[in-house]
């Protein structure tokens, strides 16, 4: 296992029931392509098998049919790992990374195992449940394998957000590929406004829960919340195989902020600007450079910023939405599927 599993939930993942009880299940078309598409993309899959009660099939046939059916995925390179969904609990432990992995199921579907939250959830609505079925809590519903693969191509890039110290608990996850969702609470307002910024204008999907010791003082949220989103981003760039590596931007109203970036492994920041408030809202305005210099340190990028204007509210909110545009640039996927860089690694 290399982390990224696809969770089937089921053998109505991959076929289709009849009418008829003594008709052969048929394959879902597109099936087989999708799955070879998840194994490209780096994904381990594994079919999650309940009670005989919720099979295609019964008794001696189930077992036949298994057997074929995993003949026929090998010769397609396809290694699918079967599990009883009671015994699972526990066995990814340690291997799984759950920001980066998916769970699959099918029509009125109640997931049959413990599944950590970061793991996406996906299901598929055919002709024949889409009128009878309910809602799956933050399920992605999708008519067809051909959806699946190409939300897996746009959704690989996906890493968790786990940080704990004894000041700071963070949790959470980003996905590099998406449209601006995100749910971001870290006790403080402005700065969840800042956060939301880099996340809409990057183009990404995020849930960043930070509980620090506010009690004490800023600091530590606003550090440890920018070291982990940097190494979040990090963990979701991968080997950075493909993407636009640099970034640049923007001008709010009278403030104009300049920000260019390199996901070049050396982290680095150069900033330039005045702020004259002591703070933005409950923010304390010192902490916005040491913010930038936290995210840079874990995402290990170079990141130069700068930026002039009258007021800091319009200052400081250019630099973040700034901050998301260059990353926008930076983390995009290019035709090209080599490694921006002349030594051949980031």
């Amino acid at each position: 296992m290399n982390g990224s599993i696809l969770f089937l939930d089921g053998e109505e993942t991959l076929f289709r029931r009849t009418d008829d009880d003594g008709a052969i299940p048929s394959l879902r078309q597109g099936a087989i392509g999708a799955l070879r598409v998840a194994v490209g993309l780096g994904y381990d899959v594994v079919m999650m098998i309940a009670d005989e009660g919720r099979s295609v099939w019964q008794g001696d046939t189930r077992r036949m049919a298994w057997n074929i059916l995993t003949d026929v995925l090998a010769s397609e390179g396809i290694g699918l790992d079967e599990i009883r969904a009671d015994r699972s609990n526990g066995r990814y432990d340690g291997i799984m990374d759950a920001g980066r992995s998916f769970v699959l199921g099918h029509g009125d579907w109640t997931p049959s195992f413990d599944i950590a939250p970061e793991v996406g959830r996906l299901r598929l609505v055919d002709e024949w449940t889409a009128s009878t079925i309910g809602a799956v809590p933050e399920a992605h519903d999708l008519s067809s394998w051909d959806e699946v693969a190409s939300l897996l191509k746009r959704r690989r890039r996906r890493a968790g957000i786990d940080r704990t110290t004894k000041e700071t608990r963070i949790g959470g996850w980003i996905a590099l590929d998406g449209d601006g969702s995100c749910t971001i609470s870290t006790g403080i307002g402005f700065f969840d406004h800042m956060l939301t910024q880099i996340v809409v204008h990057a183009g990404m999907d995020a849930v960043i829960t930070t509980v620090g010791d506010l009690h004490v003082d800023d600091h530590h949220t606003i550090e440890d919340t920018g070291l982990a989103l940097g190494e979040a981003l990090r963990h979701a760039l991968g080997d950075k195989r493909g993407i636009g590596r640099y970034g640049f931007v923007l001008p709010m109203d009278e403030a104009r902020t300049l920000v260019a970036m390199d996901l070049s492994d050396r982290p680095f920041l150069r900033w330039k600007a005045a702020l004259r408030q002591e703070r933005l809202g409950t923010m304390p305005t010192q902490m916005v450079e040491h913010f930038f210099r936290s995210f840079a340190d874990g995402l290990r990028c170079t990141l130069h910023m700068e930026s002039d204007g009258v007021n800091d509210h319009h200052i400081v909110e250019s630099m973040f939405k700034g901050l998301g545009r260059s990353l926008r640039d930076a983390i995009r996927d290019v035709p090209s599927d080599a490694i921006p860089s002349s030594k051949g690694r980031l």
